[in-house]
């Protein structure tokens, strides 16, 4: 759907499914929104986050993963 914050789309068919996973983009989206969002589609909905654009430094596992992926 498009932002959550944007249109009401995103509230209205969560409502209508089991699940929903929540897109972040890392670093854009401000904390108060993310809350906002969060308390109108309901904790219970929520399955998990996944974050986009996020420059964090990857921990072992992340680093031994990505160096996997680039020789394969």
């Amino acid at each position: 759907t498009p932002p959550a914050y944007f249109t009401p789309e995103g509230s209205s068919l969560a409502s209508m499914v089991d699940g929903v996973l929540l897109v972040v983009r890392s670093a854009k989206t401000s904390y108060e929104r993310l809350v906002s969002v969060v308390d109108n589609i309901g904790r219970d909905k929520i399955l998990g986050v996944a974050f986009n654009f996020c420059n964090e430094i990857l921990n072992d596992y992340g680093q031994y993963y990505y160096h996997y992926q680039k020789k394969g």
